[in-house]
């Protein structure tokens, strides 16, 4: 049994979580000790504080209960902090929602100028402004309106 490890023996409030690095090819896991308060799951971002330097990292799995190698020759670290998208998240749906109706808006406008074009450049009883009038009536779910 290592010394190093006598704490981690003697804590009770955290458990162990295995991580990979989200910015590397090289798909091994690692085990970071993580306060239970944290509330951590599979599939949570965490930074993490390895030699290199802070870093994301995926949580991959979480023990239920701490599992500390005590012959281990390498320290156990804590998870820095959870990765909360939550704010980001709702800043990247509000932006999708805007250029959602951006797009509409533009459609709608396009419909509108093409109605407006058609009804001006076709003469009142002319042939094609009957078949005009008559597409606009039988346009089903209202693609072409009067009120455009």
């Amino acid at each position: 049994m290592k010394q190093k490890h006598l704490i981690a023996l003697l804590q009770t409030d955290y458990t162990t979580v295995h991580v990979v690095f989200t910015d590397s090819t090289n798909y091994r896991e690692y085990t970071y000790k993580a306060p239970l308060n944290m509330q951590l799951e599979e599939g949570d971002s965490v930074v993490v504080n390895p030699p290199s330097g802070l870093k994301i990292a995926e949580v991959k799995k979480v023990d239920q209960y701490a599992k500390i190698d005590v012959d281990a020759d390498y320290d156990y670290h804590w998870i820095v902090q959870k990765v909360d998208t939550t704010e980001y998240d709702k800043l990247n749906a509000t932006e999708e929602k805007c250029k959602e109706m951006l797009l509409e808006i533009e459609r709608q406008s396009q419909r509108a100028k093409m109605v407006a074009q058609l009804e001006s450049e076709l003469p009142m009883g002319s042939p094609a402004r009957k078949l005009f009038d008559e597409l606009k009536t039988t346009v089903s779910g209202g693609l072409i309106s009067e009120e455009v």
